[in-house]
């Protein structure tokens, strides 16, 4: 059976199929050659999958302490994970805000945006475009700063197009199939052109 029918079989509410599609992740990482880093803590642990060479991690959260939202994952660049992570006792967390969960990066007292982080955006006045429609995808691939406008243009509901990379695109909206960018970024088992290609409808050989 072909990945992408793998992920499409994943049945059952938003949350199991979300729960379902991080599993199938986490052993397809594993089957690849990814290394795993388990960090636990308080109820809740993190997995980082990594691999020499490779420019993208995976990070699985699990949490014992809520009986929903209690699965997420994210990315990030290997070169970020090799400074903040891999050789510290750091984790990552979902925080829920106004426009969805956010991932967090405790810094002290305070938690940072882990996008923001990424990108090394500090100013109030530079936001963060999720360029795939999904913000638990925050390697340097699929995020990028923007200002409020340019974000505000990338959405499904605006009708603004000037012509830019920031026009809105519906073959680049993978929020119900985000595994898809993995397949391109991870899994090396579509191009892009082929993952938007499917997002859109078609299929892939």
């Amino acid at each position: 059976m072909r990945l992408v029918d793998m992920f499409e079989a994943v049945k059952g509410n938003a949350e199991e199929k979300l729960a379902g599609q991080v599993s199938l992740t986490e052993n397809w990482l594993v089957a690849k050659g990814y290394t795993s880093l388990k960090r636990e803590s308080r109820g809740t642990s993190n997995t980082f999958y990594f691999k020499e060479g490779e420019p993208v991690v995976f990070v699985s959260y699990y949490s014992k302490n809520k009986e929903s939202d209690n699965i997420g994952f994210t990315t990030m660049d290997k070169d970020f994970f090799d400074a903040e992570f891999r050789y510290t006792d750091g984790k990552v967390a979902f925080a829920s805000r106004e426009n969805g969960m956010k991932v967090i990066v405790s810094r002290g007292k305070t938690n940072k945006i882990l996008c923001r982080l990424i990108l090394g955006i500090n100013s109030k006045n530079v936001c963060v475009d999720h360029k795939y429609h999904c913000i638990w995808l925050n390697d340097s691939f699929c995020i990028r700063p923007c200002t409020y406008s340019q974000n505000n243009r990338n959405r499904k509901c605006s009708k603004k197009r000037v012509g830019d990379e920031f026009d809105y695109d519906p073959a680049c909206d993978f929020s119900e199939k985000w595994w898809l960018v993995l397949c391109v970024t991870m899994f090396h088992e579509l191009t892009w052109e082929q993952a938007k290609a499917y997002n859109m409808g078609g299929d892939v050989e």
